[in-house]
């Protein structure tokens, strides 16, 4: 009975040692295996975001904006929620006009629009601020400036997001 016991903890001990080993290997390949996709989502990431803002049109004191996403990382419609729009204006005296514009009090996002028109993507949802615009998409865009404000002059439009991200756009 001593001696099959000795044989018997031995193989245990084997096998442990054995399944210790697998282990360690497993893990330093998961290890490799994490640190490599790592790498690669940090060198495949988002770039710098590119977009552009354009006036469309002016109706009184409601001017229509388009900001259309060229690349880089989709932007959350509820971070332009949160974002800043300024408003650079000729007021109907002849003075310069400035107006920081609050979301959903005086702009809003009207639509998404892709590049046929569709948003098909991920639709959005602009009167809830609820969606993605990705690159290629657009965000139609409606400001309310201040009654002084002098349509026949134009205006120049800045949207800084949360991110840092600054658009100018004016007509």
């Amino acid at each position: 009975m001593g001696l099959s016991t000795a044989v018997t903890a031995s193989f245990a001990l084997m096998l442990l040692i054995g399944a210790m080993a697998s282990l360690l290997t497993l893990s330093s390949e998961v290890r490799s295996g994490l640190l490599e996709l790592s790498e690669k989502m940090r060198s495949d990431g988002c770039q710098a975001r590119s977009a552009v803002l354009e006036v469309k049109w002016i109706n009184g004191s409601e001017v229509g904006a388009g900001l259309r996403l060229h690349s880089g990382c989709g932007l959350k419609l509820r971070d332009l929620a949160s974002s800043d729009l300024y408003a650079y204006y000729w007021t109907l005296s002849g003075a310069r006009g400035f107006s920081r514009l609050r979301p959903d009090q005086d702009w809003r996002v009207l639509e998404v629009r892709g590049p046929a028109g569709l948003e098909l993507l991920n639709p959005s949802t602009p009167g809830a601020w609820e969606g993605v615009l990705d690159p290629g998409e657009e965000a139609v865009m409606l400001a309310r400036l201040p009654g002084e404000f002098d349509a026949g002059r134009g205006a120049v439009l800045v949207l800084v997001t949360p991110d840092g991200d600054r658009v100018v756009g004016g007509g």
